[in-house]
């Protein structure tokens, strides 16, 4: 832990000149903001101990984020987050995001069971706990949900190092650096103890401009009084699934909760019948948000740093129009699925050209390719069959093939998934990642095979 504040300090030092999407303007573009949403529902995927975390967390690793988890324990709260955070590639200064999981255990689920209100006030870690035994309280007084508070004590106002807690810290490092922004986004309970969080940081003194919360179907977190003392001091982004019953359940309580903050309401995805409430959902909506919008608006991805990879390697590829056989049931996700493949190789190699002729047979995609500039010739096909007698439950797979010019193969590989614990959408970021090593081996294996004959 030790180290890692080191770092943190390195890290706020440094964003004051860091790059525009990190130290954004006050106004972001709607694209900018949908992209940044995007970024933030996969850090809350990496956030939690599954198969979809796991990738999620081997993804950003792969495009040269640190991934660094936290665990804080009280009789109170078992609290869980994450610190993620790299160099931003225009700037060389770094990057960092702070994830915080949702409802994973059964502590977890004690703490949403803690219902009752406390007071919510004071401007240090001694006082919060203070005012939080306060008695004889009215509608008047700021009040949060006490399982929410004591998690967000715990995992930031309870273990003591280098003389502070880590809400101190961040609090000392932000002051410090007054141009820069810290970013807090969390699914579920993670969004609940997000913003608290950032209204703690504003009652220990800093400035609106400087926290922003993007909260993926988090309830409210206190009554109308907590809404209005607190709603003004942080930028909160607000993000529902319609049909997600968790966002409004505390408000529909006797003397209940308010939510603040911008709202931003997303479709739902209609062949997917899992709880509408799952982070899978809100990523594969992020993602559906993103491309949608960027359709209306007729614009390319916003280049950003925080969806360029550092590991991008230089390769002269010319990929061929992805071949689709999709269900009728999910007919409807190839472009989702046609913008995810071709973005995500944009991200990994430097000197993707795609064909925009629609030609199937090799000999014409080689000749494509050489007249493109390009070395090599890259074939996808994706397949999403139905598992019989299972409702909207889908067999993904993708099959990809690596040639050179004159047509030899260089590598090829296939990976298949089932959507047991994710959408169709997710499961094809699954096999591509699962492809995606192979791949980048035969790519470099002919290069240095090349650099070798020369």
């Amino acid at each position: 832990m030790r180290k890692f504040f080191l770092l943190l300090s390195g890290i706020f030092f440094c964003l004051v000149m860091v790059s525009p999407v990190w130290a954004a303007p006050p106004e972001k573009s709607q694209l900018e903001q949908a992209q940044l949403e995007m970024f933030c529902a996969w850090t809350d995927l990496a956030s939690y101990d599954d198969s979809m975390g796991l990738l999620a967390r081997s993804q950003l690793a792969a495009s040269g984020w640190e991934v660094q988890g936290f665990n804080e324990v009280t009789a109170a709260a078992d609290a869980r987050f994450y610190a993620i955070s790299r160099l931003s590639p225009s700037t060389g200064k770094k990057i960092y995001i702070l994830a915080i999981t949702g409802t994973e255990t059964q502590k977890d689920i004690q703490v949403d069971l803690k219902l009752g209100k406390v007071y919510f006030g004071g401007t240090s870690r001694q006082e919060f706990a203070e005012a939080a035994q306060r008695q004889n309280l009215t509608a008047v007084d700021p009040m949060v949900h006490k399982g929410f508070d004591d998690y967000t004590r715990t995992a930031f106002f309870t273990r003591e190092y280098d003389g502070g807690t880590f809400g101190e810290h961040v609090r000392d490092l932000l002051l410090a650096a007054p141009d820069s922004k810290l970013y807090i986004t969390g699914h579920s309970l993670g969004g609940a103890v997000a913003t608290l969080f950032s209204a703690r940081l504003a009652a220990m003194g800093v400035p609106e401009k400087q926290l922003e919360v993007i909260s993926f179907g988090a309830p409210a977190v206190g009554n109308a009084a907590f809404a209005r003392v607190y709603g003004d001091k942080m930028q909160l982004d607000r993000v529902v699934i319609e049909g997600d019953l968790v966002k409004s359940l505390l408000q529909s309580l006797p003397n209940g909760y308010a939510q603040f903050g911008n709202k931003n309401e997303w479709r739902r995805n209609r062949n997917s019948e899992r709880f509408h409430h799952d982070m899978v959902l809100y990523a594969d909506a992020a993602v559906r948000n993103f491309y949608d919008l960027q359709q209306s608006l007729r614009a390319s991805r916003a280049d950003t740093p925080l969806f360029r990879d550092l590991s991008v390697m230089q390769a002269a590829v010319y990929v061929a129009p992805c071949r689709f056989a999709l269900d009728d049931k999910i007919a409807g996700d190839e472009p989702y699925m046609k913008h995810v493949l071709q973005d995500r190789l944009a991200d990994r190699i430097q000197g993707v050209v795609f064909d925009s002729s629609g030609t199937k047979t090799l000999t014409k995609l080689c000749a494509l390719a050489r007249a493109a500039g390009c070395k090599y010739v890259l074939i996808d096909r994706v397949y999403g069959e139905r598992i019989r007698d299972v409702p909207y439950s889908f067999r993904m797979s993708l099959e990809e093939e690596l040639y050179n010019t004159d047509g030899k193969m260089l590598f090829v590989q296939s990976s298949t998934t089932n959507t047991d614990n994710m959408t169709p959408l997710g499961a094809l970021f699954y096999v591509q990642a699962s492809v995606q090593q192979g791949r980048e081996q035969a790519l470099l294996s002919d290069k240095k095979e090349e650099g070798a004959s020369r």
